[in-house]
């Protein structure tokens, strides 16, 4: 019994141990009726699958709820199979890319985002990432890249 004991503590500890976990601040996202939005792009760079974690926050670092404005502002894309915006997160398979589209809806909103993610796998870095501003104009678009992490995998 003893040694059972023993065996399962090893198995759990060597369990936490081999996960992996990260995470980063996105330096900046904005939004404005149909003039402006946001999107953050994130690459599972390792081999193994992540469950990455959202959350954006306004200028004052209050939470930013979709649900207090009328529209949908929030356009989730690509390879995210879940919401990372939500307490589960989405899962993003190894070598694939997910984005998160703030979209030009409703009044100016501007914020932050933090980034976590998780793993099972022994990964001590899994994402990269960029946050795209797109200004819109009549005739042309200015896009502003701002890389999260300074292009590190993180």
């Amino acid at each position: 019994m003893k040694k059972t004991i023993i065996l399962l503590a090893y198995i759990l500890l060597a369990s936490i141990l081999n996960a992996g976990s990260g995470s980063a601040t996105a330096p900046y996202w904005q939004k404005l009726e149909t003039f402006q939005l946001t999107t953050i792009s994130l690459t599972n760079i390792s081999s193994e699958n992540v469950t990455v974690f959202i959350m954006l926050k306004d200028i004052d670092g209050i939470a930013y709820d979709e649900s207090s404005e009328n529209g949908t502002n929030i356009e989730i894309g690509s390879n995210f199979s879940g919401d990372p915006l939500s307490n589960n997160g989405a899962l993003l398979e190894a070598g694939k890319t997910g984005t998160l589209t703030i979209k030009d809806t409703g009044n100016l909103k501007t914020g932050y985002s933090t980034i976590e993610w998780v793993s099972n796998g022994s990964n001590i870095r899994a994402l990269v990432g960029v946050t795209t501003h797109v200004v819109k104009g009549d005739a042309s678009h200015d896009f502003n890249h701002m890389l999260i992490n300074n292009g590190l995998p993180f």
